[in-house]
């Protein structure tokens, strides 16, 4: 008869030592055969006899002790761990973005990515030479944001001249399918988004249509243009939720006239 099974009683936690993930509760019943006892475990749900041999008593431990005495997990607990990690976005290491669009893996695009990721101010200033591929870098960080904390609201603002490009360079690399939009339309979505939470866009905007008046502030004034109009929803709403999930400035350096 094994005699260990003298030391575990009905109610007690128990573990595998094969299997150190899978404990289970004693629930006082037991088997012999061959001089060999088993213990029935509560496995919630389901309940198994085990050998008095292949238990052990679950003790309060630190990861560090069982590393120490070397009570690992099974391979698929480390499998299941890391992927409840990355689909709940909480590993800053895993690029989600990659592979995951048509362009070619350059590894140097995707610094801008980790960086903005560890940024405390949620924003990057991407200033690499003409021809390194910022367009390619903030479409990275888009498709990133989208895939860790489904964001769905893109605003990208450019110079007039380069927003055909923009919506070229999404549809054909990120799959986004963008609309161009003047400051009146851009106003009558962000006014939706408010009233509808899960309103999802991409928004395409010049930064000569969106930029408003002199004077737009002044509430004497009557200002009846698309661009007052937008600045003032958008001073409005600066204490309210946010509008959108992402804001692209492409060219911030360059003058444009009022």
């Amino acid at each position: 008869m094994d005699n260990d099974a003298d030391k575990f009683k009905a109610g007690q936690r128990v573990r595998l030592k094969s299997a150190p993930d899978r404990t289970g509760i004693l629930t006082g019943e037991s088997m012999s055969r061959a001089d060999r006892v088993r213990l029935q475990l509560d496995f919630n749900p389901g309940k198994e006899f085990k050998l008095v041999s292949e238990l052990e008593l679950v003790d309060v431990e630190t990861i560090e002790s069982l590393l120490e005495l070397k009570k690992y997990g099974r391979l698929h607990n480390m499998r299941s761990l890391l992927t409840h990690a990355r689909l709940s976005g909480r590993l800053a290491d895993v690029i989600y973005s990659m592979e995951a669009t048509n362009t070619e893996f350059l590894p140097y695009q995707f610094k801008p990515v980790l960086n903005f990721l560890d940024s405390p101010s949620q924003g990057i200033l991407i200033a690499d030479e003409v021809g390194l591929g910022k367009t390619i870098e903030a479409g990275l960080i888009w498709t990133e944001l989208k895939a860790r904390f489904d964001a769905g609201r893109l605003l990208i603002v450019c110079p007039a001249m380069l927003c055909q490009k923009w919506k070229d360079e999404l549809i054909t690399r990120f799959g986004v399918n963008a609309e161009l939009c003047n400051a009146h339309e851009l106003l009558v979505r962000l006014k939706d988004s408010t009233a509808r939470s899960n309103r999802n866009f991409a928004i395409i905007c010049s930064m000569q249509g969106i930029r408003p008046p002199r004077g737009w502030d002044d509430r004497d004034n009557e200002l009846n243009t698309g661009a007052a109009k937008l600045a003032l929803f958008l001073e409005e709403q600066s204490v309210e939720s946010s509008l959108l999930d992402c804001v692209i400035v492409d060219e911030a350096h360059v003058r444009t006239t009022p």
